[in-house]
Parts: structure tokens; C-alpha cells; sequence
């Protein structure tokens, strides 16, 4: 809820709020808006009093069928917007649905350089890093600069932002995906490029693929589980939630919302209360996912489950300087590459997620 109020108002705007029930209690109330003022201070909104807020947003918390609701209406120009959230009783406190497990990240510098990181491929006594023109290895015991670059010639112009990957199968043999090429070969004979749409992974198993707009870096088409591709509306990133008939696709749309579509991939509705760089992490205990908050002068990084359609945090997120790139690494890992906007030098980091199921009600 936090989040969607965040999104919605305009930047650096004082918000009062004026938050009322319908068959719930005062003491469940009060806990609501303790909850919600210190979420959005967190987020740095100042919750002031009238008359000098610069929007007034009225909040309701009601009973559903399916129980709590938190109700927000925010005055936008020239309209209202409605932000509904669905509590547990557990998770009024925070506004949110409580997490069936924690998870703790861990993050390790690999590499620092000025020229732009795309992907890395984390190798046992290498490390290939793809950029824009060329791949760089790094050997893991001296990984300040590279140990040998090998040019490539990707096909055609080049994004401004360009987006790449770099994947081995378990010959060996290396594969390099840009937004016009698929370039194959190996670090000791060079790479050969050609005109290639081939789906990207954006799973470490492969069971979620996109297509990515030729020249440009965003997809417009996905497949799920081999099925040939279906076109979908300009998206950045996409997860894969559920499995089976009930199982739902989130994308990150290039509009700004996270948009969501049924098993068929027929689109069902939209969120504001994701982040951005939505990414799916394989763990030892279920699936989860990685998304992307961003503030004023830093990217935080959270790792979240979904549950109704909502990121429910599971962890503490990790700070970073500006993302520009995640992939999915090997086993419980992902690699993340970050840009710092005053030296315009580039990271790449690995970072780890380790789990632990949280103890149900009773057990507390």
C-alpha cells in the first residue's frame, strides 16, 4: 500500500492522512496508521497535518469476504486514484500479508570497471563478462582487470542502453545474445556473430523466454514451458508465478506498471506496487524473486514472495548504487550489475540468497 501511495503522488509532496473504519476496531486502526506513516516515512513521504499537506489522502480499513481491506483514495489532477490492499489480521500491522519464509542476501563485489557490464557468465576459475563490444575474462584470484578480451561484432546499431546475455551449455560452448545477434564460439577461438530473434532465458532453467524488440532494449513476446512465443505489449523484465492453470505472468511494463496475465497470457489486470528488474530466483525453499526499489540516490534491492497479487518482502533489502542489470546465476545465485552516477564506473556483483522458513503462528 505504502508503495502504490509513493508511485501515485507527485514527487516531494506532504500528504495528510484522514483514515476511518467500517467494523474494525480502534486499537487495529491506530495500529494501521502508525504502520502506514512509518512505511511512508521510510520511503521518504512526510505525513503532515491539515491544512498543510499538499494532498489529502482518505483511507478506509473494512471487512471483505476474504478479510481485511485497506482502502485508499489519493486526488490525482483531474481525477481520483484507488489503491486497494487485502490484509490478513496477522499483517495489519504492516500492511501487508505475512511472509511464509525469510531470506537473507548476501552481496560480493566481483568486479569494478568503466566500460559497461551487460552479463557475466561465473565460471570456477573464470569470470566472462559480456559488454557491448567485446568479452572480458577475469581470472578469480586477480579480478581488478582482465586477463584477455575478445572483440565481437554484433549485428547492426547498437541500443543506447544495450541489454545482453551470455549463457554456456554444459559442453562448454558459449553463447552471446544481443538485441540484433547471436554470437557463438569460445574465449580461445573468438566469436561469430548473425542476424538472430532468438528467445532470451530470463529463468536459469529456461522455462520463461522473451524476444527482445530488434535494436531496442525491451521484449514483445514471451513463452512459457517451450510453448511458441505469444506477443505481449512492451515490457523490461518478466516472472512467472504459480504453476498450472492458476499460475500468473507479472511483467514490468515499459509504461511503468507491473501488468499481469492469466496462464493463456491473456492480460488481467495491472499493479503499481512492484519495483522494477523483476527477476525469479531459484531457492531451497520455493520460488521467490527479486525486484528493485529505487530512491533518490541509491537502488535497494529486495528479495519477495507474491501472495495475492502483492510483493510481500521476505528479507532486508541491500543497497546498491543505480541498477542498471540483473540475471539469474547459477544454483541460489544472481548476478547484478550496478552503475555509480557520479564516476560512471561499473560494478558487477554476485549476490546469494539463503533461506529459512519462518515458524507459523502457533509455534511463536
Amino acid at each position: 500500500m505504502a508503495d502504490g501511495i509513493t508511485r501515485t503522488i507527485p514527487a516531494h509532496t506532504s500528504i495528510s492522512l484522514d483514515l476511518g473504519t467500517l467494523e474494525a476496531s480502534e486499537h487495529l486502526l491506530a495500529t494501521v496508521r502508525q504502520a502506514m506513516e512509518s512505511e511512508l516515512a521510510r520511503r521518504g513521504v512526510a505525513v503532515v497535518r491539515k491544512p498543510n499537506a499538499g494532498l489529502d489522502v482518505r483511507m478506509t480499513l473494512a471487512r471483505g469476504l476474504r478479510g481485511l481491506l485497506l482502502i485508499a483514495e489519493i486526488p490525482t489532477p483531474g481525477t481520483r486514484s484507488v489503491i486497494i490492499a487485502l490484509l490478513s489480521e496477522e499483517s495489519s500491522a504492516t500492511g501487508r500479508p505475512q511472509p511464509a519464509k525469510k531470506v537473507e542476501l548476501s552481496a560480493q563485489l566481483l568486479i569494478e570497471r568503466n566500460e559497461p557490464i551487460l552479463d557475466a557468465l561465473i565460471m570456477e576459475q573464470e569470470i566472462l563478462v559480456l559488454g557491448p563490444a567485446k568479452v572480458s575474462v577475469y581470472t578469480r584470484d586477480g579480478l581488478s582487470r582482465g586477463s584477455k578480451e575478445i572483440p565481437i561484432e554484433p549485428v547492426g546499431t547498437m541500443p543506447r542502453d544495450p541489454r545482453g546475455r551470455i549463457l554456456a551449455d554444459q559442453a562448454g560452448a558459449i553463447t552471446l545474445l544481443l538485441p540484433r545477434s547471436r554470437c557463438t564460439g569460445t574465449t580461445a577461438q573468438g566469436f561469430a556473430c548473425f542476424p538472430s530473434e532468438e528467445l532470451w532465458p530470463l529463468t536459469q532453467d529456461g522455462r520463461l523466454r522473451a524476444r527482445i524488440v530488434p535494436g531496442r532494449n525491451h521484449f514483445e513476446a514471451a513463452s512459457v514451458d517451450l510453448r511458441p512465443p505469444e506477443p505481449i505489449r512492451s515490457f523490461f523484465s518478466a516472472v512467472r508465478v504459480g504453476e498450472g492453470p492458476g499460475a500468473i505472468l507479472m511483467v514490468e511494463g515499459t509504461e511503468g506498471s507491473t501488468r499481469i496475465y492469466d496462464a493463456a497470457l491473456l492480460e488481467k489486470g495491472a499493479s503499481s506496487l512492484f519495483g522494477t528488474h523483476l527477476t525469479q530466483i531459484a531457492s531451497q525453499c520455493g520460488p521467490i524473486f527479486l525486484q528493485v526499489r529505487e530512491e533518490e540516490t541509491e537502488s535497494l534491492l529486495e528479495v519477495i514472495e507474491v501472495k495475492d497479487q502483492q510483493p510481500v518482502p521476505i528479507g532486508d533489502p541491500v543497497r546498491f548504487q543505480t541498477v542498471t542489470a540483473i540475471w539469474p546465476s547459477a544454483g541460489t545465485k544472481a548476478v547484478v550489475v550496478c552503475r555509480n552516477n557520479a564516476s560512471g564506473r561499473f560494478a558487477l556483483y554476485l549476490v546469494e540468497i539463503a533461506c529459512a522458513e519462518v515458524p507459523d503462528a502457533a509455534a511463536r
